[in-house]
């Protein structure tokens, strides 16, 4: 899995800098979606809830899931939930950076 946000090596060039400047971390799309699902949740969502919350596929969700959390935007309440399907999910919960980020 790739660094989210991207990070640089030591000494980096001007170019480096601005390139990394430039990709940013992105919250947009299914991103904000997840995050604004997770804003209106005081109790926090599974990956299946915010699927059925946001209108999306799990294929596309559960990836931008696993970023927000790299990023610090979510985070792992260590509370579980059974999905639809009987099985334990994570329960998500936001972050104040995720709050920030919308």
């Amino acid at each position: 899995m790739p660094d989210y946000p991207p990070t640089l090596h030591n000494n980096p060039k001007d170019t480096e800098v601005a390139a990394l400047n430039s990709m940013k971390f992105n919250v947009g799309g299914l991103r904000r979606k997840t995050l604004q699902a997770l804003l209106q949740s005081p109790n926090g969502l599974t990956g299946s809830e915010i699927c059925e919350n946001i209108d999306g596929y799990v294929n596309s969700v559960k990836p931008r899931i696993t970023e927000l959390s790299a990023v610090g935007h979510i985070f792992n309440t260590a509370e579980r939930r059974k999905n639809t399907r009987g099985r334990t999910e994570i329960v998500w919960a936001i972050t104040e950076k995720g709050k920030q980020a919308l």
